[in-house]
């Protein structure tokens, strides 16, 4: 698997590790899940288990059925960005038993856990946003997010048809694990097979879900309904998903890098590559598990998301102090409407510029230098 080699540790990594330290132990709190937190989980599983009695014991007509598939959807995701999340980074307890029955909810949403461990924890998050590493931006000839990526005439309208796509990523899990352990590869990233236990769980993992969103509604209320209500809430819960990770790093704010040493420290690459949204929003912030707080999660992913709003005023007074940036966009609809932006951008094939003049523009801002447009149009 591609490793990525950052530079040496800055004194504003140094300091914001000690300032977060300290807050917990200083105010004697847990890094793991509080009672507010474990009260979130029980009402986010809840939801989704009544959703899925009523899925079983009602056969609804159509006009009817489709908007509750939806709202069945977005149980299943905010199951995934507010439970498995934290669980999957053994975030959510200090048992690590507790944290791998509540990481399993990945695979009964139709993923495979030990697939996404590696993929998330292991190539995301060491080296997000680095052209031909990170997997999460990388989309084949469907689309293209990043500067270095290949350039295809019908991607001048990806600002439009991505979206639709989008609701396609959970559909794609289905085949794409088994593909991933059957050739050892995630995208460009050789992996090593997962043990036969975590493998056995894949397979148990794939039979719970199709037993709960088809088989058994199939058998109860017939195979079109079962297969259309499966269809509708997979695809909401892809589209949300997918969307929540691209307002985070598919922006007009964040950079993006090639492979190799990188010029900025491991936590300066974060906030460099990383973008919060929304911090405001109250339920916005509870749906997405702290999603919107995407640079504290990427800094500090084994702390559970419950602390994130108070770790990132501590990271906003460490930026500052050492003039790090922060990148902050103010609501859903900011980061919405720049990542349309971005996808536009990118749309575009690349324009010639002058490449001596963007480096220098880019070392003035102790940017690393990704392609010469985007270093220049970075710089203004």
């Amino acid at each position: 698997m591609s490793t990525t080699e950052f530079a040496k540790r800055s004194p504003f990594h140094k300091e914001l590790n000690k300032r977060v330290q300290r807050h917990f132990k200083d105010n004697g709190i847990s890094r793991n899940a509080n009672r507010a937190m474990w009260t979130k989980v029980a009402t986010i599983l809840g939801a989704w288990v009544a959703a899925v009695v009523v899925y079983w014991t009602v056969k609804m007509p159509v006009w009817a059925m489709i908007p509750f598939a939806v709202f069945t959807g977005l149980t299943m995701a905010g199951i995934g960005m507010s439970v498995m999340h934290d669980a999957n980074h053994r975030a959510l307890s200090k048992n690590q038993n507790v944290n791998r029955i509540f990481g399993f909810t990945v695979d009964m949403l139709g993923a495979a856990g030990a697939l996404w461990r590696i993929k998330h924890n292991r190539i995301h998050h060491t080296s997000p946003n680095i052209v031909g590493v990170d997997d999460d931006i990388e989309v084949g000839i469907w689309g293209r997010f990043a500067p270095g990526q290949p350039w295809y005439p019908w991607l001048r309208f990806q600002h439009i048809y991505l979206w639709g796509l989008y609701s396609m990523l959970t559909v794609k899990w289905l085949p794409s694990d088994f593909v991933e352990i059957y050739t050892k590869r995630i995208g460009q990233n050789e992996i090593e097979r997962p043990p036969a236990g975590e493998i056995a769980m894949l397979f148990l993992g794939k039979a719970i879900y199709f037993s709960w969103i088809l088989v058994i509604p199939g058998i109860l209320h017939g195979w079109g309904y079962a297969l259309g209500f499966m269809a509708v809430a997979t695809m909401t819960l892809g589209l949300i998903l997918a969307i929540v990770f691209q307002l985070a790093h598919v922006v007009e704010e964040a950079q993006f890098t090639t492979p190799g040493a990188q010029p900025l420290d491991f936590a300066q690459h974060q906030l460099a590559t990383t973008v919060d949204f929304a911090r405001e929003n109250r339920f916005v912030t509870w749906y997405v598990g702290g999603l919107n707080y995407q640079a504290v999660h990427h800094l500090y992913p084994t702390i559970c998301h419950i602390h994130y709003p108070m770790i990132s005023k501590i990271i906003e007074e460490v930026a500052a102090k050492h003039n790090v940036p922060y990148l902050v966009l103010p609501s859903v609809g900011a980061a919405l409407a720049s990542h349309g932006r971005w996808l536009k951008e990118m749309g575009q094939p690349d324009v010639a510029v002058d490449a001596d003049a963007a480096s220098e523009s880019a070392d003035e801002l102790d940017l690393p230098l990704v392609e010469p447009a985007i270093a220049a149009r970075t710089a203004i």
